[in-house]
């Protein structure tokens, strides 16, 4: 937790983690558990130092290791740059799962004139709203293939 004031900028000119910038890293999070703000966490605090010390060194030269900062706190962009790198776990075989994109085209044969009957069957109702209503229908709840 950081050890300025809300609103204070730190050495570096950086923004603190004000009410604002923390909404900004909440709706960057949805879909997060706590491990996932963990590791969140842990990765803003390494991509912060890096870039202090990238931004010490190209202002004061290189410096050693004995020099550097032991202190330091983690602002609302390194939060936000470090969901580019952290995503939210449940999220993440939510692409691998999804089915591959099919069109009536990949159902192969037209036995006794099953395809038209399952494109009336399965897409009129989506795509004919207004027919179907003023005529009084109501679409099938579903579709029962045999053979």
């Amino acid at each position: 937790r950081s050890s300025h004031p809300r609103g204070r900028r730190d050495d570096d000119g950086d923004d603190d983690c004000s009410d604002g910038g923390l909404r900004s890293v909440a709706e960057a999070c949805v879909g997060y558990v706590a491990a996932d703000l963990s590791a969140l966490v842990r990765r803003a605090a390494l991509n912060g130092t890096e870039r202090r010390s990238r931004l010490r060194k190209t202002e004061e030269g290189e410096r050693s290791s004995a020099d550097a900062p032991t202190t330091s706190h983690i602002t609302a962009g390194d939060l936000l740059d470090a969901t580019k790198e952290v995503g939210a776990s449940c999220l993440r075989d939510a692409a691998l799962s999804a089915p591959p994109p099919t069109s009536w085209d990949d159902v192969a044969g037209d036995a006794g004139g099953a395809k038209p009957a399952l494109v009336a069957a399965v897409e009129w109702p989506r795509t004919r709203r207004r027919a179907f209503g003023a005529l009084g229908l109501r679409p099938p709840r579903g579709v029962l293939l045999h053979g």
